[in-house]
């Protein structure tokens, strides 16, 4: 390659900008409120799609990443020029693009050749492969060391099934060392004085979401948030002064803004909402110098989840006619399950705060289940129909638990500290239960008697399905009660592993299909049908001559989890469309 990648200079990207004195904790929030009030944002990218991860440069180029076809690619907008596609012969998904302070290199993630943190100039040239690994990087001020994690966050950070570990690299010589591997870790940031680190991450146990701060060796950790909240995406304000963050602690995601001191990483006051009105998940956070103050660039992602149900014949294997609605987007319904008799659908909505639903089988008539600030998430039909299994963080952990289906009769049927539980799988005969446990970056699979206390439970543990960094997540049980259908999954990374077959009795394990995920049994206990959410499309496959037969195609929605009907007549489909531009948000001083 022509060129190198930036050494080390000193004092970083600090410049100078008009910004408000800092006030006291006890009057921080009354003041602010009579501060000069940010300007209505503006749209940058008027694209339709999907932009994501905007970054900017000193000339205030704006670097950002936008689903082109089948792959994400990397976009630099110069000006008033029109965007320019810097990775248009890569077949791969590249984004996740970070300018260097002084401009001159581009850090972003590549899945190209096994996936890793690669650089290029920001006209595309001289691209270099720094790490076999890494998301979201972000260069130290200096430009000589790059941080990332080891798991990735796109645009919710709702869900994420991967535990993140930081490392940090050497530009100059693709040096690694671990940075920080106590408790989950993802989208770093480095303070402007290159002191501390800035993240957030999952609890040890149940689904809250922090912020934290480091030194950059990686010691002295300060938690910033400790609360309900999902807090995301810290970003320091340039003068670094502030840690900008993505919360939906005011009831939708938006952007906020709380006073820190660099040097300790700790709080000098409480949080102040920056940005209101939002229509979807606000994150993605990024700053530009203006003629006053500063521009605050983001990212507003928009999703529409709905359910749809299509006429199956389970004798010929085909899908008859087209989809009809069941399920709107008013909800954003999650996590389908049919009833044993066919007449009901069991969900929970992605609105927060996250609860249970029931409606009828064409949708109609939705009722709530459970009513509080808990994540309660998976509902599974009991065999006999009168109870739905389900996860929650609701006693600090996630547990499995029972509810009837008027709503009555909350029952926690797993106790055990230090560990999250999730994915409640009903044997036929209702006499068991599977689950996934998570024991800090691993994940096993077991079996257990519903019926019984969680301090009489005898645990049936299932046999590693593969390497140390795989394990067996089960999706279906066969109807006459001897395997289970799932998917290899890995705890490093989010793919789709394979789907598999376990026998109950001989305790092995057999692929049926490579490279896909979500299969569901039909009643012959033989054959089963998945979603590609790669292609689009649904699949049958018999696993005694497994050569998977495409039966339909949702293109170009995004195709999530299907579901049978008991009777295998009838097939309903998880769809969503999603929508996400890069906004940009005049901070005048005092704002």
């Amino acid at each position: 390659m022509t060129g190198q990648p930036p050494r080390p200079h000193k004092g970083g990207i600090m410049r100078g900008w008009v910004c408000v004195s800092m006030f006291a904790f006890l009057c921080a929030a009354s003041l602010a409120q009579q501060a000069t009030q940010p300007e209505t944002p503006a749209q940058l990218t008027p694209q339709p799609g999907q932009q994501l991860f905007p970054s900017v440069a000193p000339d205030h180029s704006i670097a950002f990443s936008q689903r082109n076809g089948a792959d994400w690619d990397v976009y630099v907008l110069r000006h008033a020029s029109p965007p320019v596609n810097l990775t248009p012969d890569s077949a791969a998904d590249d984004w996740q693009p970070e300018f260097s302070a002084d401009g001159k290199w581009l850090a972003f993630r590549s899945e190209r050749n096994g996936g890793g943190i690669y650089l290029m100039n920001p006209d595309g040239r001289n691209l270099k492969r720094l790490t076999s690994a890494g998301f979201n990087p972000a260069w130290s001020p200096d430009g000589a060391e790059i941080v990332y994690s080891t798991a990735q966050v796109i645009a919710d950070p709702a869900f994420r099934p991967i535990r993140g570990t930081l490392f940090a690299v050497k530009v100059g010589t693709g040096e690694r060392r671990i940075v920080w591997a106590s408790s989950d870790a993802v989208q770093p940031r480095w303070s402007p004085n290159g002191q501390r680190i800035a993240f957030w991450g999952f609890a040890s146990q149940g689904g809250q979401r922090d912020l934290w701060t480091i030194t950059s060796a990686g010691t002295d950790p300060v938690k910033v948030t400790d609360d309900a909240a999902t807090d995301w995406n810290p970003v320091w304000s340039p003068d670094g002064k502030y840690l900008f963050f993505s919360s939906d602690r005011g009831g939708t995601m938006e952007i906020w803004r709380m006073p820190l001191d660099q040097s300790t990483g700790r709080s000098q006051g409480p949080p102040i909402q920056i940005t209101k009105g939002g229509k979807g998940v606000r994150g993605h956070i990024a700053f530009d110098f203006a003629e006053l103050g500063l521009r605050l660039l983001y990212i507003e992602q928009i999703v529409n989840q709905t359910v749809e149900k299509v006429s199956f014949d389970p004798v010929a294997g085909r899908v008859v006619g087209q989809t009809t609605s069941v399920l709107d987007a008013n909800l954003a319904p999650s996590q389908i399950d049919v009833s044993p008799d066919g007449n009901a659908l069991a969900f929970y909505s992605a609105v927060q705060p996250e609860n249970l639903y029931v409606a009828a089988a064409d949708g109609r008539g939705p009722r709530q289940l459970t009513n509080d600030n808990f994540r309660d998430r998976g509902p599974a039909w009991s065999p006999d129909g009168k109870k739905i299994a389900f996860y929650s963080d609701r006693s600090g952990n996630y547990e499995i638990w029972t509810i009837n289906i008027d709503g009555s009769g909350l029952t926690q049927v797993t106790n055990t500290s230090g560990v999250n539980r999730s994915g409640p799988l009903w044997s036929p005969d209702g006499s068991r239960l599977a689950y996934v446990q998570r024991r800090g970056p691993t994940w096993d699979t077991y079996v257990i008697d519903p019926t019984k206390s969680p301090s009489q439970q005898v645990l049936q543990e299932l046999p590693a399905i593969g390497a140390g960094d795989e394990y067996f997540g089960p999706t279906s049980w066969s109807p006459d009660g001897q395997k289970l259908a799932g998917t290899r999954t890995f705890t490093d990374r989010v793919a789709a592993g394979g789907i598999f077959i376990y026998s109950l009795e001989s305790r092995i394990f057999q692929m049926i299909v490579d490279k896909a995920a979500g299969a569901r049994w039909l009643n012959d206990s033989r054959r089963l049908v998945y979603p590609d959410s790669a292609t689009n499309k649904i699949f049958l496959v018999d696993t005694v001559s497994p050569v998977p037969v495409e039966i339909f195609s949702i293109a170009p929605r995004s195709l999530g989890a299907i579901r049978l009907s008991p009777d295998n007549k009838t097939l309903y489909l998880t769809l969503s469309t999603s929508e996400s531009h890069v906004w940009q948000l005049e901070l005048p001083p005092g704002s």
